[in-house]
Order: structure tokens, then sequence, then C-alpha cells
């Protein structure tokens, strides 16, 4: 009989329901990569406001509490025993965030796990509190957009974007450990340069170009009627057109509101050069000269002996004779050495300055670079680039970042110091809550202990118990509930029932 029994049972019928047990082990092992990536191993009993700033956890933005227009975010642990009835939305991980549950952004709220007052104002907000995502400002799921797409995360900002949506092509192969999204590129420029080292960037190279070798464009396509001063060229400079300066002008190729408060700007901008403030070319004056530009404030002045407003005295307005034989490569302008008076110390070394060396008799050039001097940065041997798009950076890419003085200073300045940590990112993060093994570890090390009818039998049992839980777990969805941990209890313990009525029947067979 066992024989016939085994004969009967060795075989699922087929049909499109039916999975194998290894099946079940795979569907498993995803659940699992997906729980650790977002859960990793946070405490989901205790709230995480007394821990500080958490250096990355899992959050959620309650909107019952807080709306649209007031941003807060709440913690694992209180997402399910103080919003578990709200509508919530889930923001998949946060860097250095606090709790505000019950806090002063939710004052109609009590925390039931740790009592708080007060915000938390190192704590960083976006969109994606209002449950808005990329730069179409769109929910996710969209009911309304339909179109297959992937959302990509910012390593900067952590707001979420669409594929489509990010200004460059995403590798095909998926081979990019982050990315940084096109307006954080466009925020901090210098990440651009390293686009151009392959250890680092996946970004196609023809997105970056050397600054050196870019041409001027967007005067063809709104400006191509006005009158114009061509400016020659300047440095991080963020263009204007159609902009808060310009209110009367629509841009016909990038919308913009605003200004650029980071821009500079001289005389040039009026069509005036030199300290006599004249247009160039200048049609009141024929005398012969040349246009040198100082490389610290990008004013352009005529030759010293030139400038036919200026006295022979006032004439020598760079502080030096140029030199005859045109061998020197930057200027930098009497006024600029002036307030850079530092820079004067070097006018001595012959490597570097071809002004005469009675100007700094004094001068001792130290014979090595400090540690940590910018002669020591590595950006300094990198060419410019610039482009636009985001850019899809390589597994270990933040080890390859100038850890010197000054861009550690730069990194702090604006914000961003978190990527010279590694640990920051969110593969570092799912890696530490995945932790070792999982439960398709745990169960091919079970299916192998099992003989072919234990195998069927425990199939069998999983395609029930998936039916009944998508069954049971339907309520919630339709109703906008989170899945508590008690009624996950309250389903297995109605499944136990059930499965003791079904085989508690006399036993005939002999």
């Amino acid at each position: 009989m066992s024989e016939g029994a085994s004969g009967s049972s060795s075989s699922i019928p087929p049909n499109e329901d039916s999975i194998t047990m290894l099946d079940v082990l795979k569907e498993e092992e995803d659940l699992d990569d997906d729980a650790a990536a977002v859960l990793g191993n946070t405490d989901d009993k205790n709230c995480s406001y007394d821990q500080g700033y958490v250096k990355r956890q899992p959050l959620y933005a309650c909107l019952t509490c807080s709306g649209k227009d007031q941003p807060a975010g709440v913690c694992l642990a209180c997402s399910y025993h103080c919003h578990e009835t709200h509508e919530l939305v889930e923001l998949y991980t946060k860097r250095n965030f606090r709790c505000d549950c019950g806090g002063g952004l939710q004052p109609d709220t009590t925390c039931r796990l740790t009592a708080k007052t007060g915000t938390n104002p190192e704590n960083k907000y976006n969109q994606n509190y209002a449950g808005l995502y990329c730069t179409c400002r769109r929910p996710y799921p969209d009911a309304e957009d339909d179109t297959p797409d992937q959302m990509i995360q910012c390593v900067v900002c952590e707001d979420w974007y669409h594929g489509r949506h990010l200004g460059a092509p995403t590798p095909e192969d998926g081979d990019y450990a982050e990315v940084t999204c096109a307006e954080c590129v466009q925020r901090l420029p210098y990440l651009r340069q390293y686009a151009g080292d392959s250890d680092m960037c996946v970004t196609a190279s023809t997105e970056c170009q050397d600054i050196s070798q870019r041409a001027v464009q967007r005067s063809y396509h709104c400006h191509e009627t006005h009158e114009l001063v061509e400016l020659y060229t300047k440095r991080n400079f963020r263009c204007d057109c159609g902009g808060g300066l310009q209110p009367d002008t629509t841009c016909r190729l990038t919308a913009k509101t605003g200004t650029n408060p980071e821009n500079k700007y001289n005389q040039n901008y009026a069509g005036l050069y030199c300290t006599c403030r004249r247009p160039y070319p200048d049609a009141e004056d024929d005398t012969p000269d040349q246009m040198i530009q100082c490389v610290v404030c990008e004013d352009w002045y005529q030759r010293p002996g030139t400038c036919h407003r200026l006295q022979p005295t006032e004439a020598t307005h760079l502080g030096a004779p140029t030199p005859e034989d045109g061998d020197y490569a930057e200027v930098t302008c009497a006024e600029c050495v002036q307030r850079l008076p530092y820079l004067r110390q070097y006018a001595g070394d012959s490597d570097m300055c071809v002004t005469a060396s009675t100007e700094c008799q004094d001068h001792k050039p130290e014979s090595s670079p400090k540690k940590g001097s910018p002669a020591g940065c590595k950006l300094k041997s990198m060419p410019r680039l610039e482009g636009k798009g985001s850019l899809f950076w390589k597994m270990g890419w933040r080890r390859h970042l100038c850890t010197c003085d000054a861009c550690k200073a730069l990194y702090a300045a604006d914000g961003v110091e978190f990527l010279l940590d590694e640990d920051d990112s969110v593969a570092a993060y799912e890696a530490r809550g995945r932790g070792a093994g999982g439960s398709y570890a745990q169960g091919m090390r079970a299916l192998s202990s099992m003989d072919r009818l234990q195998q069927v039998e425990v199939a069998h049992e999983y395609n029930d118990l998936k039916s009944e839980l998508m069954n049971y777990l339907k309520k919630f969805a339709e109703n906008k509930k989170v899945v508590r941990k008690e009624d996950i209890q309250e389903f297995f313990t109605g499944m136990k029932s059930r499965k003791r009525q079904k085989t508690d029947v006399p036993h005939f067979c002999r």
C-alpha cells in the first residue's frame, strides 16, 4: 500500500497554479531579500528616537497625522504601533533621521512607545514625504501611468526617479552600484569630474566633455536676433536665460525659475572692460593693443601702456610689463593681487612667476607642498568636465574620491560628507540586514532531508497557504490598513485550527 500511495502521490496534477518546492523556496528567497532591503535588522518593537539621528533606517510618512503640507517621518516600530490604521507612505530608507512620531510635527499624535517633544532640526525632508517622486512629481505606483519603468534612488538627495527621467541612459546590464541625479550633479559640479574615471563611473564618456572643448549653444536658440556681448568664458556659472533676471524671456531649451545666487558678475556683462570701463572693440580708440584676462576676477584689461584713457603712470594696471616674448600662461591683475596678498609671495619663484623677482626678494619657497594642500588634490590632476544628466557610479566608487583637506572641507560645506563613508550606502545597509543565510538556505537544507512524498505534501500545503493568505491580506489592501504582527498570528492560529479539524478523522486503513 505504501508503494501504491507513493506512486499515486508522486506528482501534482499539472495546472497553472502548481509549483515545485524549489519554486516555493525561490519565492521565499525573493521575499527575504525584499524584506532585508527595506527593514534590514531594524527593531520593530522599540521606537528609534532614543538612538538619535540613525545612520540609516526604514521610514514611513503618515499622511493622516501630518498631511502633505507638513512633512514628517516615523520609524518602523511606530508605523506598526502608533499609525497602524493610518494612510502611510513607504519611504524605503533614509539617512541621518530621527523619528518624528508624536513630536512637534505631529502635535495631535501621541507616540505609544517613546515620549517626545519639539522637532528634529537635523532631519532632511523632500517631496517623498508627501507621496511624490521624480522630476514628474507623481506618486508611486501611479494609477495614471502604466509605462513599464524602474525607480532609482539618488545617493545624494535620496529622491526616487523613473529611469526615463534621469537625463542619461540607464546601463543596460544594470552594472552600477549607485546613482547621482542630474540636479545633484549640477549642484555639486566636482562630481562630474569623476565621470572620466572608468574605475568609478559607468556613464558614457560622450555625455561629459572637457569644458575647454564645449561650444556656447543657448545664445543660438533663444537670443539669436538680440544684441549680444561675447564674454569669452567664465567659470562656475549657471545659465540665466529665461530665469528671474530675464522675466520677459522664455528659455526654449530648459524651463527655469528664480535666480542663480552663486553666479558672479562684473562689468563685462554690461559690455565694459579694463579700468577705463570702455567697450571692446572701442570705436573711439584705434590704438593697437591686446586684451588680457585676469585669472581671478576674469575681467579683461588692455596691455600696460596701451590704454589711451589712462595716464602713463596709471597704465601699468597689471603691475608689471607684459613679457615681450609672450612667455606666460595666466595673469592676476593688480587689484586681485592686492586682495589676495599671498599670491605675491610666489612672485619670487622662477618656476611659477615671470614677473621680476625684485618684487619679492625675501620669498623662500617651500621644497614640498604641505600635507593636504591643493597640490596633493586628486581633482587637480583631472580635467574639468561638463555635461548633463545623471551619473551612474561603479561599486566602490566612493573610495576613489579625493580626501585631501581642501576636498573634505568642500564636501562639508556642501553637506555631502557622507559620500566618503562606504557604510552609508544602501548596499551596505542591506548586507547588514541580510546577515548570514535566510529562509532559502534553511529551506534547502530541510528539503534535502525529505523523501519525495514529503516534498509533494509540503508543496500542496504551501499552495493552500498561499491561496488563503492572499485572500486574508486582500481586505487589508482594500482598506489601506497596515498588517500587524497580531493579524498574522490570528491568521496562522485559524490555519492551525482548520488543519486540525481536517486531519482529526477516523483511520480505517490497516
